[in-house]
C-alpha cells in the first residue's frame, strides 16, 4: 500500500493528505535520524509538527501501533509563531486593484481568501455541493484540519464575488477547476509570490497573511474572539489570538481613551 491510500484509511482531510505526502517525499529512509535534524534546525513549532506527523504515520505504515510510533517520536522543539500583521487599509485596496487585473478564477480565489479567512486549502478544494443557500446567504460547509466540521456564512461582499463567478463560469463539481481537478494551492501561492515581487508595498503578502487580516478586520468591528475562533475554524482560542493582535493604530486608539 502506498503512502496515500494508507492516510486515506486514517480518515484525513484530502487538503491534509495532499501536504502529507509533499513532505513524505522529502523524508529519506531514516527517518526518525531525518526529524531529529529537522528538530535541531530549530524551524517553527508548527512547521515541525506536521513533520512529525508524517513520520509518525510513516512508522505506522511500517507495523508499529499508533502508540509505539508515538513513544518513538523525538520530543518537539521549535521556534514560536512569530506575529504576523494583517493587510493595512490602503494594502487592502492596492490588493483589491491588481486581484481584480488577474485572471480567473484567481482573481475570485484571492479575493474571497481574506473576505472569508478560509484556508487556502480549504477554498481550493472546495466542491459545489459544499455550497448552500439559506434564503438570501450562501453557507459553505468545510472540512478543515484533523476532518472538523464546520458551517460559515459569507458576507455580502463575498457573495457578490462568488455569484458572479458561478453565473460566468458554471463549474460543475469543483468550486474552482483546474486541468485535472481542482487548482492546486501552489498555483495560487505562485500569484502571491507574484504580487510580491511586482509591488513592493505588498512584499509580506501570502494566503495565510489574508487569513490574519480577515481576523484583524473582524477583531476591529467588534466581532467577538470566540465567533472569530469558530469563522477561522479554530480548536483552542489561544490559536486565534494569534491572528487578532493590534495594530500601532489600535494601540494608539486604546491610549487615548484614558
Amino acid at each position: 500500500m502506498n503512502f496515500r491510500n494508507f492516510l486515506k484509511k486514517q480518515a484525513l482531510a484530502p487538503s491534509t493528505i495532499d501536504v502529507y505526502c509533499r513532505i513524505n517525499r522529502l523524508i529519506p529512509n531514516k527517518e526518525i535520524e531525518w526529524l531529529e535534524r529537522e528538530i535541531q534546525s530549530r524551524k517553527p513549532l508548527s512547521t515541525l509538527m506536521v513533520r512529525r506527523s508524517v513520520v509518525k504515520f510513516r512508522l505506522m505504515m511500517k507495523g508499529y501501533s499508533e502508540e509505539e510510533a508515538i513513544s518513538l517520536l523525538p520530543k518537539t522543539k521549535g521556534i514560536k509563531p512569530k506575529m504576523r500583521d494583517g493587510l493595512t487599509n490602503r494594502q487592502l485596496k492596492r490588493y483589491e486593484e491588481i486581484c481584480n487585473q488577474t485572471r480567473e478564477p484567481f482573481r475570485t480565489i484571492l479575493l474571497l481568501l481574506y473576505l472569508t479567512g478560509f484556508r487556502i486549502n480549504e477554498l481550493c478544494t472546495l466542491k459545489i455541493n459544499q455550497i448552500k443557500q439559506t434564503g438570501d446567504r450562501y453557507m459553505i460547509e468545510l472540512v478543515g484540519k484533523g476532518g472538523k466540521h464546520r458551517t460559515i456564512p459569507l458576507s455580502n461582499k463575498a457573495q457578490r464575488i462568488l455569484h458572479r463567478y458561478m453565473n460566468i463560469y458554471q463549474p460543475t463539481k469543483w468550486l474552482f477547476e483546474g486541468r485535472k481537478d481542482y487548482i492546486k494551492p501552489s498555483s495560487v501561492r505562485n500569484h502571491t509570490l507574484r504580487i510580491q515581487k511586482e509591488y513592493p508595498e505588498l512584499s509580506k503578502i501570502s494566503p495565510h497573511v489574508l487569513r490574519h487580516t480577515f481576523a484583524t478586520n473582524l477583531h476591529k468591528k467588534d466581532v467577538s474572539p470566540l465567533t472569530i475562533q469558530m469563522l477561522m475554524g479554530h480548536s483552542d482560542l489561544k490559536t486565534t489570538q494569534r491572528y487578532i493582535h493590534p495594530s500601532i493604530d489600535d494601540l494608539i486608539k486604546g491610549i487615548d481613551k484614558l
